[in-house]
């Protein structure tokens, strides 16, 4: 991707399917125009709480950009 010239927004540390409010909530911070930080922690947010798990181990799980 990198030759490209593309810039990712959001991925995952590890194999995992991203769920529809994870999508959803990358996609809200996208139209607010947020950086991609900001982006990743939404998701995360997002994860933690539809899995059940600590906002610590949901961010773990995404990344922003390279």
């Amino acid at each position: 991707m990198r030759p490209t010239g593309a810039q990712p927004l959001l991925w995952t540390t590890g194999l995992m399917a991203l769920e529809a409010y994870t999508l959803k909530a990358a996609v809200e911070g996208r139209i607010a125009g947020e950086t991609g930080e900001e982006i990743r922690m939404r998701a995360a947010r997002a994860y933690a709480k539809y899995q059940r798990i600590g906002l610590a181990a949901g961010e773990k799980l995404f990344v922003s950009g390279w």
